[in-house]
């Protein structure tokens, strides 16, 4: 009897398994299982330590050990403190924000005007492709290098030549020049990257549905506003959300041309951060971590509403392919 029932369970789990295996279950579990896997490894326990740190406090001792101490909430009080006295992080947030308009309003934009040109093969489109597509290849520190000089002594000796106008020198050591000059930079080394994933969603285009717009007399403006844009609105979405949510990491490539050394009138919120933990040498500069670690969890916990709530009001309002 036994026997009996141990055949019959072994047949109903075997029927049960050939079950799901049909509809793709275990393939859906082993496909699922990594990314899980790597999200509680690389980012539960790595980070685990740091959440921990945000509560506590390091000190030296007149030995010149490194002791920690549980302070509870005290370090997110010094952030709003610092939010109080410092100057320098109004400035951080206002900078941030800048650069976070200059995505969403002027670099996405380009991106996906730049990539329906090149969609519809226009002349000169795939040298532009190809120009396009050199700083996603090229170390961004060349570009620098090469922006750096090109503004600090290529400029100045054009605008004498041409117009007889003699420039000041020394444009990145002017916080208010070099502020914009870095602007202009970020607009061509981001929006360059993002103009081959606009291209490739655009490649998804159905041909009839553009010839049937051409032949109801629609104008390359309405085909580029309901057909076009549709297609790639999730990419769209994508990338607003991604710079969104890294807007209070963003260093907007101050590292790049300043090192540790920009001046505080164009600090952003992530290059603030990085500030934090180079104060210093040594166990010096070990007691600003606790500091760094409650800003960064502070951020994350103002960026994670933003992004979400983002996303969801993109998808809402965005364009339909129907």
């Amino acid at each position: 009897m036994e026997r009996d029932t141990l055949t019959f369970n072994k047949k109903s789990l075997t029927a049960k398994w050939r079950k799901l295996s049909t509809k793709g279950v275990p393939f859906y579990f082993a496909m699922a299982f990594l990314p899980l896997l790597q999200f509680f490894v690389f980012y539960i326990i790595v980070n685990f330590n740091s959440v921990l740190l945000a509560f506590r406090s390091l000190y030296i001792t007149q030995e010149g050990g490194l002791v920690e101490e549980w302070v509870g909430w005290q370090n997110f009080k010094t952030i709003f403190s610092l939010f109080a006295q410092e100057k320098t992080m109004l400035i951080s947030l206002a900078n941030s924000a800048i650069f976070l308009a200059l995505d969403l309003f002027i670099i996405i934009p380009l991106g996906v005007m730049f990539a329906y040109y090149i969609y519809l093969k226009r002349p000169f489109a795939e040298l532009f492709k190809t120009l396009l597509f050199m700083p996603s290849v090229i170390c961004s520190m060349v570009f620098v290098i090469f922006f750096k000089d090109f503004v600090e002594a290529v400029v100045p000796a054009l605008a004498e030549k041409w117009f007889n106008e003699i420039l000041i020198l020394g444009v990145f050591n002017d916080p208010s020049r070099g502020l914009v000059a870095l602007m202009i930079f970020y607009v061509f080394i981001s929006f360059s990257g993002q103009i081959l994933l606009y291209v490739n969603a655009m490649s998804a285009i159905s041909k009839p549905s553009v010839e049937a717009a051409k032949i109801d007399g629609a104008s390359e403006f309405c085909i580029f506003l309901h057909v076009a844009l549709p297609s790639c609105w999730g990419t769209i979405v994508s990338l607003a959300v991604i710079c969104i949510a890294a807007v209070v990491t963003n260093q907007a490539y101050l590292f790049s041309f300043y090192g540790n050394s920009a001046p505080g009138e164009i600090f952003t919120i992530g290059y603030y951060q990085w500030t934090l933990l180079t104060k210093g040498k040594g166990s010096e500069n070990m007691m600003n971590y606790p500091i760094a670690s409650a800003f960064g969890l502070l951020s994350t916990v103002i960026a994670t509403p933003l992004t979400f709530g983002a996303k969801w009001l993109l998808h809402k309002l965005g364009p339909k392919e129907e």
